[in-house]
């Protein structure tokens, strides 16, 4: 009897034409977990019916399932960026799209849960270490408490918040104006500029497929990101986020040159 009435509206949609029918079927089979039916189904929809008012919350379904399930992060892009330039008479929908692509790949995990210990790459953290502990704090806005040690004293805290939202990843400090330290697309040649309180500060996506070796383990795909001071000249750093993990490692960079500086010793993930 239960499983008759889950498939009533099928046939229901099955009645009223193969739009309707591509529609309801693919959500029956995207929320019953059968992705691959689930992908067949939407993306005829799409193909068929691209400007229907329910292709944006279809392109939603396609986007997360190409990327939460399937791995498949340049079909997922492809639909989340229909989503949210496409329908903006929708704006749930288009956030919704626009947090879609900060994760597709996620460079920079804010799931409670998550922790990352930092180490100076000299002493592999035996000499300093930093602890993150992410607290999620609101709904739009995440708070992660820092706290370094020089060997095993800690002698300083600090929290930082973090965002995801207008195609960035945001990062503030206490009485300070968020900067967005990456930036979609994640593509080698981004750039982008801020202000760290009166100064301005020039971030550049250098490669967006870097292997990084940490204490932590090997990483694969990653973005390096050069941030650059100006009022230092001649002196950057870069920043290495890996998929699914967040930074991993950061170095000093001169012309010619580039000194390891910490690293990732320890992940905790959810």
């Amino acid at each position: 009897m239960r499983r008759a009435k889950v498939l009533l509206p099928l046939v229901a949609a099955a009645l009223c034409g193969c739009d309707s029918y591509r529609y309801h079927s693919g959500r029956f089979f995207d929320e019953t977990g059968r992705t691959g039916r689930a992908v067949a189904a939407l993306e005829s929809f799409i193909e068929h019916r691209p400007q229907d008012p329910r292709a944006c919350e279809v392109r939603l379904r396609l986007g997360r399932a190409y990327a939460g399930r399937l791995g498949r992060f340049l079909e997922a892009q492809r639909h989340f960026e229909a989503a949210a330039r496409g329908f903006q008479d929708q704006p749930a929908c288009v956030e919704a799209a626009k947090a879609g692509l900060m994760d597709c790949p996620d460079f920079f995990p804010l799931e409670a849960g998550r922790g990352w210990v930092f180490g100076d790459t000299a002493s592999g953290g035996r000499n300093m270490r930093l602890e993150w502990d992410l607290r999620r704090s609101a709904a739009d806005k995440t708070t992660i408490l820092g706290s370094l040690f020089a060997g095993n004293k800690r002698i300083n805290t600090q929290e930082k918040a973090y965002s995801k939202k207008d195609w960035a990843v945001w990062e503030g400090e206490p009485g300070a104006k968020p900067v967005a330290i990456l930036r979609y697309p994640y593509v080698a040649g981004r750039r982008w500029t801020e202000r760290r309180g009166k100064y301005p500060v020039d971030f550049l996506i250098e490669d967006s497929a870097v292997e990084v070796k940490t204490v932590a383990g090997a990483f694969s795909d990653c973005l390096k990101v050069r941030e650059t001071d100006r009022r230092f000249k001649g002196s950057w750093k870069y920043d290495y986020y890996c998929p699914g993990v967040g930074r991993v490692k950061t170095t000093a960079g001169s012309p010619g040159a580039e000194n390891p500086n910490t690293e990732l010793i320890k992940a905790v993930r959810p």
